[in-house]
């Protein structure tokens, strides 16, 4: 598999493993500044963007490859893959040590990067600067529970750590310290529990989003016409909302929502629709119909799925076979 960065048609690929076990699951984008030649220092992610910016800035992507239990690491500004892999022939990167990188994602100033483990249960962390594991935090120390971590968000605020869980279903907060150092105990949220195990099949997330102000989140599902939404602070349920669409079983996509909270957008599988919710005072969250996705512009995608509110409309990923 390799890494295909372009704007108007691809000019860098980046040959991130050459094992046919490699699957690169998810990217995520870091800045540093070169100091002497030969040391970074982090900067913030904007950084990497700002025209006016003085310093030698290099925008870092780092991608998470599962089945080879790898991290590609790609210096942009150079375009050149950078080797840390100690001799290891044909794959460039840092190794989790037979572990499965199942997501990762990058702190906005980048002193930070964490990779979700789900084969060794654990989340490990890396620094952009040294190109270097510094720590891992196992899961079933933190839960109490053999879970099995996945997909993960960084809170708009970035004061949580937001993990998917399977066994039981649902997800953990961690909370993160101004310096980027993640709590050694978290906050398990079961959403089968939060449903009073009502629900068959069980609540398996499909995607989820967190709110702008870092105290919610809504959930979408694969085998149930709902989404919910959820107090991260105290872990309850502030409400599930119907997904109606002509009593058909719709599993959910993808989610995301307006950076005014008032609107959740959801994508659904097989349909071309994006499913709208409103919120409002009197009523909560309802579902208020469906828009074509084909009206949606560049520039509203953008502002739902920028990083950290930074749109990139030149920067898009393609996993190729």
């Amino acid at each position: 598999m390799a890494l295909c960065f372009f704007g108007a048609a691809c000019t860098e690929t980046y040959q991130t493993a050459t094992t046919s076990l490699t699957q690169p699951t998810e990217f995520a984008l870091s800045c540093r500044t070169e100091i002497d030649g030969s040391s970074f220092e982090a900067s913030p992610l904007a950084g990497c963007f700002d025209e006016e910016a003085t310093g030698d800035n290099h925008l870092m992507a780092f991608v998470a490859n599962g089945y080879s239990g790898s991290v590609g690491i790609i210096d942009l500004t150079v375009d050149q893959a950078i080797d840390t892999s100690l001799g290891t022939p044909g794959i460039n990167g840092i190794f989790l040590d037979g572990g499965y990188a199942a997501d990762l994602l990058a702190s906005s100033d980048g002193n930070r990067l964490w990779v979700t483990d789900s084969r060794l249960r654990r989340i490990v962390e890396i620094s952009p600067l040294e190109l270097e594991i510094t720590g891992e935090i196992p899961i079933t120390d933190l839960a109490g529970q053999a879970l099995v971590p996945g997909a993960m968000r960084l809170s708009p605020d970035e004061k949580k750590l937001i993990v998917q869980v399977s066994a039981p279903h649902g997800f953990i907060v961690l909370d993160v310290d101004s310096t980027g150092v993640v709590a050694d105990s978290a906050t398990l949220i079961s959403l089968d529990e939060l449903n009073d195990n009502r629900a068959e099949p069980s609540m398996v997330p499909s995607d989820f989003a967190i709110f702008p102000d870092s105290e919610r989140l809504v959930v979408g599902y694969l085998d149930h016409n709902i989404i919910s939404v959820i107090n991260l602070d105290s872990g309850t349920l502030e409400q599930n909302v119907a997904v109606d669409i002509a009593g058909e079983l719709a599993p959910n996509a993808l989610v995301t929502v307006t950076p005014d909270s008032r609107f959740i957008y959801l994508a659904h599988r097989g349909a071309s629709e994006l499913l709208v919710f409103e919120n409002t005072e009197e009523t909560g969250w309802k579902m208020l119909g469906l828009n074509s996705s084909e009206e949606q512009s560049n520039d509203e995608i953008l502002a739902f799925h920028g990083i950290w509110g930074i749109p990139i409309p030149s920067l898009i990923l393609d996993l190729l076979a």
